[in-house]
């Protein structure tokens, strides 16, 4: 199996103060519109704390290597409550985790992906 490049722009969770409550049908839309936004090259960094959105912007491969594997087309919940945790099926084959959670304001807080070839 060959592992990919860690796409990762995680920062420490911020434990300081309490997450939103979202729903998992709403991580699993943040997420989905995140992976989209980043493969047009095009990701809203209003929807994002400046930490996270700093390590996004300092991570300029990133959108070029998800583009790369195609839309997602499967995610799948495997923790649902923050942080959340889905496998996500590229069209490409590729199987990533990624791990997303959420401020009290509803950013994004934290945002990991890991993933192997098949």
């Amino acid at each position: 199996m060959k592992t990919l490049p860690v796409l990762a722009f995680i920062t420490a969770l911020v434990s300081a103060s309490p997450a939103l409550a979202v729903s998992p049908q709403q991580a699993e839309a943040a997420l989905s519109g995140i992976i989209a936004d980043l493969q047009a090259g095009n990701p809203d960094f209003s929807k994002m704390t400046p930490p996270i959105a700093e390590a996004v912007r300092a991570s300029p491969d990133t959108g070029q290597q998800l583009a790369a594997l195609g839309p997602a087309r499967a995610l799948v919940p495997v923790k649902t409550t923050d942080p959340f945790t889905f496998i996500v099926t590229f069209e490409s084959g590729v199987v990533m985790n990624w791990t997303i959670s959420f401020d009290a304001a509803g950013r994004i807080n934290g945002l990991d992906a890991v993933g192997k070839a098949r």
